[in-house]
């Protein structure tokens, strides 16, 4: 299998289920991996595989001024877009967020296909 991957997207959203967690804005990694619909030469050119620097562009476009409840609806949100805007066979999102001290981070994983 081959796939595209950006690791850990530094975005600062307003996420979270109560109002103190929606005043400020916090600071989310996203990860996403996305597997071509077709695998082919790629021939050192970008119009023969996924830019993942479009993607990048993307995906900050679509979640920057939103308000999320949850991380999953971020997770959601950002499979789809890729499926949608790029030759994507299968999507997987991961979105970390850090709201306790004890804690590294919490986070949700989805993966996506054409199908679903």
């Amino acid at each position: 299998m081959e796939a595209i991957l950006i690791s850990d997207l530094i975005l600062y959203l307003h996420i979270g289920t109560t109002d103190e967690e929606q005043s400020r804005s916090q600071k989310v990694l996203i990860s996403i991996e996305i597997e071509p619909a077709t695998i082919r030469e790629i021939g050192d050119a970008l119009e023969n595989t996924i830019d993942y620097s479009a993607v990048r562009r993307g995906l900050r476009s679509l979640l920057r001024g939103e308000r999320f409840n949850l991380i999953e609806t971020v997770a959601d949100r950002a499979a789809r877009y890729a499926l949608e805007n790029f030759r994507a066979k299968q999507v997987t999102v991961t979105v970390k967020k850090f709201p306790y001290r004890d804690t590294a981070h919490v986070g949700y994983r989805l993966s996506l296909g054409k199908s679903d």
